[in-house]
């Protein structure tokens, strides 16, 4: 057979892995069960990241089985970031992605994030790419705080495992919005709205990850350097916080930490950025050194302070 009976076209902006899981249970198998016969037993695909290492040997599959065009496929795959969000992607973590700590097929943290929303919306749900990006907690469309957890069991977005609700069938018009524990809705999530302010930080960040330049006091800013500025003043704000932060990992990077510690982080960057450089430079005054405080010595990638943002410190 050279291409599956059904052979779905990705949603706009869909995560690799949903559209994935979307295209096994359209042909009727559960995901585990579809792979592994089409792709074989060996290949490594729901015990790794798979939308942050993303294989050329699955992404020709793909292409054979589907017929879908390779760039359409790459473009899925969290590695088309590669000079908007990190410019290395020979990493076990890349730099503005959250993590979402694969051990075995089971996920140790809350890197995959939804907005409940967008799920409502959908005429079928699906995973966006941007949900993964570790300055966005918040949905730039409608303005609410993104989940990252079963608003009930408090278990991990795992939609690969959603089709274990039954042990020896696929279920009928399975969604992959179930929470794959207790099997409910994640679109019934409770909202909650975000501050102007942060909605106003999501959407930059938005616009920069859709390869669009972003406008800084009349200037326009190429969309990597924008979020490498982000990144260099998010990351000074959380040496800023020293005991605050209070992550189990002990970790200070942003793609780490826990979600109560991000929201406090981005909820305070967002306001520094307003009346841009004003509230900044406000708030860098009360700090010893704050030139040292918002560069990192430990990675060249950080070193590389973008213009817009060096300048203020001049």
């Amino acid at each position: 057979m050279n291409i599956w009976p059904v052979h779905l076209q990705p949603f706009h902006d869909e995560l690799l892995s949903s559209w994935m899981i979307r295209l096994a249970h359209s042909n009727g198998y559960k995901v585990h069960d579809f792979y592994a016969q089409y792709f074989g037993q060996d290949i490594q695909i729901w015990n790794r990241d798979i939308d942050t290492q993303t294989p050329e040997n699955i992404i020709n599959k793909l292409h054979f089985y589907t017929k879908q065009d390779l760039s359409v496929i790459k473009n899925l795959s969290l590695q088309s970031y590669k000079n908007i969000l990190f410019l290395y992607s020979n990493t076990a973590i890349l730099k503005g992605v959250l993590s979402v700590g694969i051990n075995h097929r089971l996920r140790k943290k809350y890197g995959l994030q939804f907005c409940p929303m967008c799920l409502r919306e959908d005429k079928i749900p699906y995973y966006r790419k941007y949900w993964r990006i570790a300055y966005l907690i918040s949905c730039p469309y409608h303005g609410v705080k993104l989940g990252n957890r079963c608003f009930k069991c408090n278990f991990q977005i795992t939609p690969h495992r959603v089709d274990m609700i039954e042990k020896t069938r696929l279920v009928n018009k399975l969604s992959i919005e179930l929470c794959s524990k207790c099997f409910c809705k994640l679109s019934d999530t409770p909202l909650v709205k975000v501050s102007e302010n942060l909605d106003n930080f999501s959407k930059k960040i938005f616009e920069a990850s859709q390869n669009r330049f972003i406008c800084i006091n009349g200037s326009l800013i190429h969309p990597y350097l924008f979020l490498l500025g982000i990144r260099c003043i998010i990351q000074g704000y959380i040496r800023n916080l020293g005991n605050e932060i209070i992550s189990k990992n002990n970790s200070r990077a942003i793609e780490l930490l826990e979600e109560d510690d991000r929201l406090k982080v981005l909820i305070g960057c967002s306001d520094l950025l307003v009346n841009w450089p004003i509230n900044f430079l406000n708030y860098i005054y009360k700090f010893k050194h704050p030139y040292t405080n918002f560069i990192s010595k430990n990675n060249r990638e950080d070193c590389c302070v973008p213009f817009w943002l060096y300048r203020v410190f001049r």
